[in-house]
């Protein structure tokens, strides 16, 4: 390390040439936070981010909530719903795994209520400038697989929907559930073109971030996991 520090937060990422710097800083003996996204192959301190399981359920509730409406607008419709979730096909770890499966069995049960509702997950490519946009107009673009409900695990994937949605004319055709709370995002979200997103509590993340680096620093040891909690924000929230 050029500069002398404490300890350092820092996103994480499963790419080798990441975890190798940060064995590297650990065995200086600084200690390192991930926050918001795991190097689950490093020997950090600390990771502190979203419980995914429960990040899926709160969106399956979500998901259930717009089906009721669908239902209360036509109700004799009665063909099962088409869920898209979009992941990043980079990630290696298994948060979006976990989303998943918390989404897949909050509609499971609910399932006698709501009818049946097919979740798919479509990969997003982050590789270069611009691909996740295209990646997303693609599903816009294809009539044939455009969902019911389309569901966004970070704020990129969330700006690139809403903007497709705008931009071809599908808002409200296709529902978009969203993540975090830039102004940008809020400002979606109060004109209804995002149905609503979730956020985390970035000022709690911060926090422990710092608690876990100090715990750390002050006795050698911290917990390994801390989990950060998280607000959902339909438009009445996103207008105040």
């Amino acid at each position: 390390m050029q500069a002398s520090v404490d300890g350092i937060i820092v996103p994480g990422d499963e790419e080798e040439e990441t975890i190798a710097l940060l064995q590297e800083v650990v065995e200086q003996g600084i200690p390192v936070v991930n926050v918001l996204q795991d190097s689950t192959g490093s020997i950090r301190q600390c990771f502190v981010g979203n419980n995914s399981y429960n990040l899926g359920q709160d969106y399956g509730r979500q998901i259930l909530e717009l089906l009721a409406e669908k239902e209360d607008d036509n109700p004799q419709e009665g063909e099962p719903a088409d869920v898209l979730v979009l992941v990043d096909e980079t990630r290696m770890d298994t948060s979006q795994n976990l989303i998943l499966l918390g989404i897949r069995e909050t509609l499971e049960q609910a399932e006698t209520e709501v009818g049946k509702v097919a979740v798919e997950t479509s990969p997003v490519d982050n590789s270069r400038s611009f691909s996740s946009e295209e990646s997303i107009r693609d599903i816009f673009l294809n009539s044939e697989r455009l969902p019911d409900i389309l569901v966004c695990l970070s704020a990129v994937h969330t700006r690139c929907a809403y903007q497709a949605a705008v931009d071809y004319n599908k808002v409200g055709t296709v529902q978009l559930l969203g993540y975090y709370d830039s102004d940008a995002i809020l400002d979606a979200v109060a004109k209804k073109i995002l149905y609503s997103t979730i956020a985390p509590d970035t000022e709690q993340m911060g926090r422990l971030c710092v608690q876990a680096l100090d715990e750390y620093v002050e006795t050698g040891y911290t917990n390994n996991y801390m989990a950060v909690d998280t607000h959902l924000i339909r438009a009445e929230e996103a207008e105040s």
